[in-house]
């Protein structure tokens, strides 16, 4: 992306919050990445990173001054990064804009908007300056071609064609002023965004537009080469761009304003992406990461505008700020899901009286507790409880009570150990004997809720994310060999949700979820646990970052089989008395 177009979607940005009278933005948990080192730039701003996909040599567009206003009077340089040193820095003419990378002949060209030229460098030094007639908005180059692409405005638009360092043909762009250009090299297909469209030519054929119906909000292109699809950005909403055909996909960025750059790391598949937030009275911007349909924030990180690149030889993405570089780790933080009902994180307990009062034990993250407090009265009404986790996707634990006419209610956390106003989610849940809630049981990041009806068959109930259903499915049959059911969360250490059931003769077994909605193998992991009257799984208990279980035995003792992450466990631990008077504890 060109620094007009960075300018162009902060300025939109600052519109949109205008109109809106937004003042700030709520943004989802940040995941701040490990930063393995700070290649400080001496100042000066940085407009374009490219990185040869072989050597992992880095080459880094740098402004002298921190505003990227009058590119024609800019002092620019073009500064050549290896193992994270600096190890040169040519200076450019005329405002450089872009640059790009033939990871064959490691060649890197340079495009000035001012001067309307693209500079040739190999090794450390300009070895050829190419004037190009018209303003150069963006460029690309095929590593196994070694045709440079490049995107020009100026009284009509155009696509040139530079090869051996010499001009040989231009194409036509039918659309509006060009902003990105984009080479899938194994598949020599070019791709051009413009501002009503996406122009593709493959192995030199011109395709149809891609015609865009928010053209003017797309502010970044990535290529995913290891699909041959083409990855773009329209508002919230992330597109791919494959075989002709544009999808939709289920990817929703989080924040209001649109987001402004793109790039794909093929080793991780993760897709990497910045959008602009407002801090106090200023803009700057977000970095995020979007992985198998997720979506992690890595933090803001300073108040102007960034540009990234990713660095697939040294599993790194580079982020470029005011006068310095951050090398960040690529590797995706699996996070552990928010625990608990209140607001410090640990796992806690709901436990219902005799008198119907619904009592809240906050877990202290060690296997112990902090004091407890009364969170409702009435819940005798209820026949069947069940914590889910997060079933509407506020990030906050929510309970599902089933009333004695078969209706099943949905109570909101607040996350601070108190309710928002609940709903009704379905009817006739009486046919139900059983209620309980795994986690993410077929893999869509959504809590779900597993039913034994009054036969025997195990039903699978996918939460929507937003508070309601998708379509149930039979996940199994013979269920009512066991009396009782808990979903612990993932207790082997697979990433899966599972569940643990205790047959009739008091055996405990464990049904590891296999992340897609079914099985995998069952395994016996206890015996003799028909000496207690209650079951749940909380999480992590006990602060140690496996899924445990509290256990109440007949006497009303309560205790904690710490998990061991491996689907076995550590030794038990009593951390109560007197629980008989509670029923259900969960």
């Amino acid at each position: 992306m060109t620094r007009i177009h960075l300018l162009r979607a902060c300025a939109l940005s600052i519109l949109t919050a205008l109109l809106l009278g937004i003042t700030h933005v709520a943004v989802a948990a940040e995941v701040p990445y490990p930063i393995a080192s700070t290649i400080d730039l001496a100042g000066g701003s940085v407009v374009d990173i490219a990185v040869d996909d072989v050597t992992g040599t880095a080459y880094v567009i740098r402004y002298q001054s921190d505003s990227l206003s009058s590119p024609a009077s800019q002092k620019s340089s073009l500064m050549i990064i290896e193992d994270q040193s600096v190890t040169a820095v040519i200076p450019i003419d005329g405002g450089a804009n872009n640059v790009a990378v033939d990871s064959s002949t490691h060649i890197a060209y340079v495009t000035s908007q001012a001067r309307k030229m693209v500079s040739v460098i190999q090794g450390n030094a300009v070895r050829q300056t190419i004037f190009v007639e018209k303003t150069p908005e963006s460029i690309a180059v095929d590593s196994e071609t070694h045709t440079v692409y490049v995107a020009r405005g100026d009284y009509g638009y155009d696509l040139l064609l530079i090869n051996d360092g010499k001009l040989t043909g231009t194409i036509p762009l039918t659309s509006a002023v060009p902003r990105e250009v984009v080479v899938d090299s194994s598949a020599h297909t070019v791709y051009v965004l413009a501002d009503t469209g996406i122009h593709s030519f493959v192995n030199g054929e011109v395709k149809p537009v891609i015609r865009l119906d928010n053209a003017f909000y797309v502010n970044g292109l990535a290529l995913d080469p290891l699909q041959h699809r083409l990855l773009f950005a329209s508002a919230q909403d992330l597109f791919q761009l494959k075989d002709g055909v544009q999808t939709k996909t289920p990817v929703t960025f989080p924040g209001s304003e649109p987001v402004s750059e793109l790039t794909f790391d093929p080793n991780t598949g993760t897709l990497f992406f910045t959008y602009p937030v407002p801090f106090e009275n200023e803009w700057g911007f977000e970095v995020g990461a979007v992985k198998d349909g997720r979506v992690q924030l890595m933090g803001h990180i300073d108040p102007d505008y960034m540009v990234l690149a990713v660095d697939p030889v040294h599993d790194t993405v580079l982020v470029g700020q005011k006068g310095k570089l951050l090398i960040l780790d690529n590797k995706w933080i699996e996070t552990k899901p928010h625990q608990g009902r209140d607001a410090d994180g640990f796992a806690d307990v709901l436990a219902r009286d005799g008198a119907g009062n619904l009592w809240l034990y906050p877990g202290n993250g060690k296997g112990g507790w902090l004091p407890q407090s009364r969170v409702g009265t009435g819940w005798n009404v209820m026949s069947e409880l069940t914590g889910p986790g997060d079933f509407n996707g506020d990030t906050f634990a929510d309970v599902l009570a089933r009333d004695t006419t078969g209706n099943l209610w949905l109570y909101p956390g607040n996350g601070k150990g108190g309710w928002l106003p609940q709903s009704r989610v379905g009817t006739g849940w009486n046919v139900m004997s059983e209620l309980t809630g795994p986690g993410d049981f077929n893999g869509d990041t959504f809590a779900d809720v597993l039913a034994r009806d009054t036969t025997g068959n195990l039903w699978l109930y996918p939460g929507n994310g937003k508070g309601g259903w998708l379509p149930q499915s039979r996940v199994g049959s013979g269920w009512n060999a066991m009396s009782q059911l808990t979903g612990p969360g993932d207790f082997n250490g697979d990433t899966f949700a599972d569940v643990l059931a205790r047959d009739t003769t008091g055996n405990l077994w464990l049904y590891p979820g296999n992340g897609k909605g079914g099985w995998l193998p069952q395994i016996r992991v206890g015996s003799g646990w028909n000496a207690m009257s209650q079951l749940t799984g909380p999480g992590d208990f006990n602060g140690d970052g496996s899924a445990d279980v509290l256990a109440r035995d007949t006497t009303g003792n309560l205790w904690i089989y710490p998990g061991n992450g491996k689907g076995g466990w550590l030794p038990q631990t009593r951390i109560g008395s007197g629980w008989n008077a509670m029923n259900p504890i969960l």
